[in-house]
């Protein structure tokens, strides 16, 4: 058994917005026969070998009701639904995982929920142990251990039984879980800062192991720490720690009463304890001044001598009180509102297990609150009736929690607990308020980059402060701040952190899409430029269909507005879009009347006209608005590069959306020029040397042929020369020599230097690669002289260099080694050639001296 495709994205993904690991697996034949003979108690003996584990096999073990399926879709269901049962096990609350029909009858494709990445992929290898021991045959050939770091025994039973102890040491805390819950029934951002791609911090300091939580974005965010926004309650933080200084504060304020029958001492020695015990009367009670351990009854000098013994080992200072008489009573605020009073010990199935309070101790504690400014609060109230003020029936509060763990005390108040959780999440942002930077996601095959920077260039001159990221590197403000392999998982997130940045302007790419998920739930505006077979061989995809699904996962994401290319069948096909509220169509070949005809009156749609004999960019919402002609648009190059006119009209679309004033789109596009400062290495003409030459990152067919009939339209004296290379499968290498055949008239085909520590794509080797394009040329006509291959990209440059002359044109199309040094390199080689050309004159001239000597 062989797998073919783990996943794990970090946040909402493409599937949903639940973390998850995506599985594929590939059966031989045997294997295929192996698991269709125990199919008919292949559920039962996995069932059986669960529950030896300890797994609550009626609760947690539960197939997807599903139609009858092959052998290898039925391993993915089980094997699914098994990863879910284990975690469950282990403490963590997950629950969803799901099964797709794959791809080809050997395979099967399925996708589990975890909680905690590490104990996610642990629990996916223990199950394939399982499998493997009910399936005496099943050669597992994956090699994850070595991925996360984790080594197994190979003993699934041993491996679970470290897995537990692992894994209890990672619950997410129900509260921390209620929260985040809330948030998002309230559409506020949350992630977990102690969980990938972050690490949490760790000291004395912290309120609630694993209960760190970032709400909000950018300037808007709130980092909270169990039940505490320490931002917003920090003359709270030094109260948490320590119970006598709480109820100190309480005691400095006019609500003193409340604690008048509740007697407490520090102590620190035995001897002081013996004191003050000798004043008092059993029972007493002990406990820690800084730690929320519940207190330990005392009920003699014996258990007083043995519990301070034991106490100060391990604290400084302890606590000696003895509450009031009666029952004790919870009262949590929650936003400055009492939910309510529980008698503690009690669950909510109990029908006497919330009590009703006197107004006086309500209008005592609210207005207590509202002067600490806490956004949760949890009191504690001992008294034989509730129902009388506290000083008339002896009770008292016996302690204030600013950061109160509501796991323990209301692990069995599910409502209250909600309620809590919401309640804070409201203080933090109330009703109207902001939490959210706006953002823009483009994703597509051809144009990305472009449509991106242009958008970005729109916004950020509009007065925006812009994050962006896109293949070229992560910017402030165009300013770029790193430079990062594509698969990187933190800098899609840093815009979203940063308090510098209003707006994000964010580059999907296939393989980020597919192998790391999304920054956040949903975009502003979100853009496809198209969707072509590019990347189809590289990451499985059996069709340009799957292709398809990857991108609209962004566009599925479009909260305001989504842009679609409506020349584009594929882009046509992610329709319906439901979640946005608004669509954009646009089109460099349709009129109005005709998408009107297609898509209805509530689309709003930008198209090519003419006006006045010039070529225009027209918006119609509403009404038809001329925002601006394509001669305008430097980028466009009087509308030769029709590419750019879509990627343009993206963009204004985009920025349209997000409110920007159309003079602001005018001005910020009719100084986009294709150079080093707009589109570093895309279209990039370099007019100083003797041919023209332009440089561009064209490189699959689409956008080869894109390119290619671009600079047939350019006015050349001389010849066309095209520097070029592929890195694909056969077919696609193929497909993309062919793009360009028949618009130049010398073709250097190349090799690509893969970027350091990444293998080619084609992993026949150059050689291989230059004899397609060779052979795919030949095919479509060119004749073998005007074709020459180079083993290195830059060889195969200077070659192109050395048979042009002036007046030539020679377009360079590099990868991602070859981009960044063309301009030096270039620099050098004329400088070589012009060092040669005076060398040679000298050479002439004093063989002309010699002869007339």
């Amino acid at each position: 058994m062989k797998e073919s495709i783990y996943q794990a994205p970090i946040g909402p993904n493409r599937w949903s917005d639940k973390l998850n690991i995506e599985q594929r697996f590939e059966f031989d034949e045997n294997e295929l026969d192996l698991i269709s003979n125990h199919l008919p108690n292949l559920q039962t003996r996995l069932t059986n070998a669960l529950a030896a584990l300890g797994v609550d096999v009626a609760r947690d073990f539960q197939l997807p009701a599903a139609p009858r399926v092959g052998a290898a879709d039925h391993f993915g269901q089980v094997y699914a639904a098994a990863a879910i049962a284990l975690q469950r096990c282990t403490g963590h609350d997950v629950n969803w995982s799901h099964s797709f029909e794959a791809n080809y009858p050997a395979q099967c494709h399925c996708l589990y929920e975890y909680e905690h990445l590490d104990v996610g992929f642990r629990t996916g290898k223990i199950v394939l142990l399982i499998l493997a021991e009910l399936l005496p045959g099943l050669v597992l050939e994956d090699g994850r251990d070595d991925q996360r770091g984790f080594g197994l025994s190979g003993d699934y039973r041993v491996d679970f039984e470290a897995l537990k102890v692992f894994a209890g040491d990672l619950i997410l805390p129900r509260d921390t879980r209620a929260i985040w819950e809330a948030a998002q029934r309230l559409d506020i951002p949350c992630i977990h800062l102690e969980r990938e791609p972050y690490e949490g911090l760790a000291g004395d300091f912290r309120v609630r192991k694993n209960g760190l939580l970032m709400l909000g974005q950018g300037r808007f965010q709130k980092v909270i720490d169990g039940t505490i926004c320490p931002a917003l309650s920090a003359h709270l933080l030094g109260f948490i720690h320590d119970r006598i200084k709480c109820l100190q504060l309480i005691q400095q304020t006019k609500f003193s009463a409340l604690l008048s029958n509740y007697k407490y001492r520090k102590v620190r020695t035995i001897n002081k304890a013996k004191q003050v015990a000798d004043n008092w009367s059993y029972p007493l009670r002990l406990s820690a001044a800084r730690e929320t351990d519940d207190p330990i009854l005392i009920n003699n000098i014996d258990e007083l001598q043995e519990v301070m013994t034991r106490l100060l080992g391990s604290h400084d200072e302890l606590i000696m009180d003895q509450p009031p008489q009666g029952k004790t009573a919870l009262l949590v605020f929650a936003n400055k509102r009492p939910l309510g009073a529980i008698l503690q010990g009690q669950d909510e199935r109990h029908d006497e297990s919330h009590v009703e309070l006197h107004d006086s101790i309500i209008s005592a504690t609210t207005q207590l609150v509202a002067r600490l400014g806490c956004g949760l609060v949890m009191f504690t109230i001992v008294s034989t009736d509730f129902s009388s003020p506290l000083a008339e029936s002896g009770g008292a509060v016996t302690s204030v929690d600013f950061a109160p763990n509501l796991d323990k005390h209301l692990s069995e108040h599910e409502s209250i607990l909600n309620q809590a959780a919401e309640g804070f999440v409201r203080w933090m942002f109330p009703p109207g308020s902001q939490s959210r930077i706006q953002s823009v996601a483009i994703t597509g095959t051809n144009g990305k980059t472009t449509t991106t920077r242009m958008i970005e260039r729109i916004l950020r001159q509009s007065g925006l402060n812009t994050g962006m990221v896109c293949s070229d590197g992560e910017f402030l403000n165009n300013k770029k701040q790193f430079f990062e392999p594509h698969q990187r998982i933190g800098n899609f997130q840093r815009q979203f952190e940063s308090a510098d940045i209003d707006v994000a302007v964010l580059e999907h790419w296939y393989g980020r899409i597919r192998n790391l998920g999304f920054a956040a739930c949903h975009y502003d505006v979100c853009i496809c430029t198209n969707v072509t077979a590019e990347h189809r061989r590289v990451y499985s995809v059996a069709d340009v269909a799957g292709l398809r699904l990857v991108k609209r996962a962004v566009m599925l994401r479009a909260a305001n507005a989504a842009v679609l290319n409506a020349d584009d069948v594929n882009c046509l096909k992610m329709l319906p879009l439901k979640r946005c509220k608004k669509l954009f169509l646009t089109s460099l070949c349709k009129s109005e009347p005709q998408l009107r005809g297609q898509f209805g009156v509530d689309v709003a749609l930008c198209v090519q006209e003419s006006v006045k004999g010039e070529s225009w960019i027209v918006l119609y919402d509403r009404d038809r608005i001329e925002v601006m002609p394509t001669s305008m648009i430097p980028a466009t190059f009087d509308g030769a590069a029709q590419f750019n006119v879509s990627n343009a009209m993206q963009a204004i679309c985009g920025a349209y959306a997000m409110g920007i004033d159309l003079a602001q789109i005018r001005t910020s596009l009719s100084g986009f020029a294709m150079n080093a400062e707009n589109t570093p290495w895309r279209l990039n003409f370099y007019d100083q040397y003797p041919p023209q030459i332009v440089v561009d990152f064209a490189h699959n067919p689409d956008g080869v042929k894109s390119i290619s009939e671009f600079v047939n339209k350019l006015e050349i004296a001389g010849k066309k020369i095209i520097c070029f290379s592929a890195d694909r499968s056969d077919e696609g290498i193929m497909d993309l020599a062919r793009s360009a055949a028949g618009y130049f008239d010398y073709y250097v085909c190349k090799s690509y230097e893969p970027p350091e520590g990444k293998p080619r794509v084609n992993e026949s080797g150059p050689d291989h690669i230059l004899g397609l394009m060779r052979r795919s040329l030949l095919e479509a006509g060119e004749t073998k002289d005007n074709i020459a291959t180079f083993i290195t990209e830059m060889e195969g440059v200077d070659h192109a260099l050395d048979v042009a002359n002036e007046g030539d044109l020679v377009l360079l199309l590099l990868g991602y080694v070859g981009m960044p040094i063309i301009a030096e390199h270039l620099k050098h080689y004329y400088l070589q050639h012009e060092g040669q050309k005076s060398k040679d004159r000298c050479i002439e001239i004093k063989r002309d001296n010699d002869m007339l000597a």
